[in-house]
This record gives structure tokens, sequence and C-alpha cells, in this order.
């Protein structure tokens, strides 16, 4: 069994409780407007540039045969542009890259290999009480790899998360809740209209999923992200409110600032994405004093 990894991060203290290798799989079916990973969207691979690291030599350019590489002369200095879209993944240009400005985003990698790194940190999950996280992308569009990932963490023992968007079928969900040890489920934004214009989908499966996992009783962390003038509404943090009330499974709330450095990344591999305005520190304790007065006390920015 083999899935496109898009990275795997050990160590990692952000995706769960304690020390955690977070694997991230490749390919999402929400287009959030400020996703943090974009080149985490696409189920195939995809060739990253890196500017910064480019030093115009033009070795991509004489191995491509596709016209990806292109060196426009623009004000008397020489403009690397390069056409992501005419890409065949060959790899050429990549090898040609001196300097390493050059990257295919998405590897293939079997069950084997994956667990393979997730096993090199046993003791570090053991005497921090952490484990592996699935993450994306979406770890419900790879129903097959993940269970398979799952299955081989608990025979090892290995403390296990899925982080998700709850957009997924059903029964993708099913086949996997048995072998989850806690969720962290991505709330993105409240209203069927806002939700759509801002992801891309429909609200509806996801809160179908959330009562799916309520009546398994699944251990649930609810991570929202927040957009200034966006989803930094009352209305949005009612919503989330209402989630904590109704859901006894949530063990808390983590509020994720909103931040740009997903802009660069997506341009990294063709990709235009809308800048929204990063949150103050005075807006980020509002958010939070404003929960805290309608008494939710396991709610923290994160």
């Amino acid at each position: 069994m083999t899935s496109y990894i898009l990275d795997i991060n050990r160590c990692s203290i952000y995706d769960g409780p304690g020390l955690r290798t977070s694997i991230f799989l490749k390919g999402c079916p929400l287009k959030c407007k400020w996703c943090h990973n974009p080149e985490s969207q696409s189920f195939l691979p995809e060739l990253r540039y890196m500017e910064a690291k480019c030093i115009d030599c033009r070795q991509c350019a004489l191995v491509c045969t596709q016209g990806v590489h292109q060196f426009i002369s623009q004000d008397g200095k020489l403009q690397h542009k390069v056409e992501h879209g005419q890409c065949i993944q060959c790899g050429a240009c990549i090898k040609a890259c001196p300097t390493g400005a050059l990257e295919q985003v998405g590897k293939v990698m079997t069950v084997e290999e994956v667990m393979k790194i997730v096993k090199e940190d046993l003791p570090f999950y053991k005497k921090s009480k952490g484990g592996m996280t699935l993450s994306g992308g979406e770890p419900l569009s790879h129903p097959d790899f993940v269970l398979e990932i799952l299955e081989a963490c608990g025979q090892a023992g290995i403390h296990r998360c899925v982080e998700t968007s709850g957009f997924g079928k059903r029964e993708n969900l099913a086949r996997i809740v048995d072998q989850v040890d806690l969720f962290l489920l991505d709330y993105k934004i409240t209203g069927e209209a806002s939700h759509l214009a801002y992801t891309g989908v429909s609200p509806k499966l996801i809160h179908e999923n959330m009562n799916f996992l309520r009546k398994k009783g699944k251990k649930v962390i609810l991570r929202c992200p927040i957009i200034p003038e966006i989803n930094d509404t009352e209305e949005h943090l009612d919503g989330i409110l209402y989630i904590a009330q109704h859901y006894p499974n949530i063990e808390h709330i983590e509020l994720l600032p909103y931040h740009k450095l997903g802009v660069s990344k997506a341009l990294q591999v063709g990709m235009n994405q809308e800048t929204f305005r990063e949150p103050t520190e005075v807006e980020k304790q509002k958010w939070l004093a404003y929960c805290q007065a309608k008494g939710c006390t396991t709610i923290q920015i994160n």
C-alpha cells in the first residue's frame, strides 16, 4: 500500500499530546482560502520552485523538454519564470539544479517505509506520552493507507491521532474510527454560505461526522483557525461554544490565529493565495475573553 506523502515531521509538539511524528498526506477536497499548507491540496506530486535559492544558471531549462523553465530579461535582470502547468514531473530539472531551488512536493511511500520512521522515536513517545499523528491534506481521503498505518501503530503500542476537517465519506470515517485514540477536528467557519464561500464545500457532511464521533464517544480536540474580518465574529465564536456545550467528547478547544506562511508556499507550487491580515495580540485575547465570559474554560490560543 502506498500514498503520496507531503512531509514527515519528527518530534512535533503541535499535533497532539507529547512528542509526535506527524505524517502529512497529500490531497484535500477543501480549498480553504487561508490554507497554511496549500501545497497539500493537490492529490498529485507538484514541482516546488524556491526563488531565493536560484542562481539563474539555466541548467533546469537545458534539460526540460516541456518548456517549464523560462528565463526572461526584465529591467536588465534575468527572471526565472516557472510554468507549473506544463510540468510532467519527470524530475530532470530537480536533478540538474545545483542549489536545491527545485524539488518535488509529494513522495510515494509505502506503509512499511512510513512505519520505519515512526518507530525510530518510540522512546520519545513513551517518555512524553506522545505518538503518531496523521494529517494532511485530508486523511479521510486516503482511507486504505490511513487504516494500515493506524493498525500498524496500534500493534506497536503507539498513540494515534488523526487531524481532519471532518469532510469525508462516512464509510471512510467508520473504517478507521476504532483505530484512532484522538481526533484533532478542524472547525473552519460557521454558516452554510460562509463555509461554502471560504472552503469550497458545504459543512453538512462535517457536522454529520462530528455527530458520529460524539455517538462513538471518541476523544476530540476542536481546532479553530481564526482569521480577522473573516471568522473572528461573534457568530462564529458562538458556533464554537455551541459545539463545546453539546459535544461532551471534546476535551478542549484551540484557537489558531491566522499567519501568512501559506502565501509564499502557494507561490512556490504555482498557486496564488489571498492574503489576510494577521491578528494582533489584543485581538487574540479578545477572542479568548469572549469565550471565557460565556463559560468556556477549556479554550486556549495555540
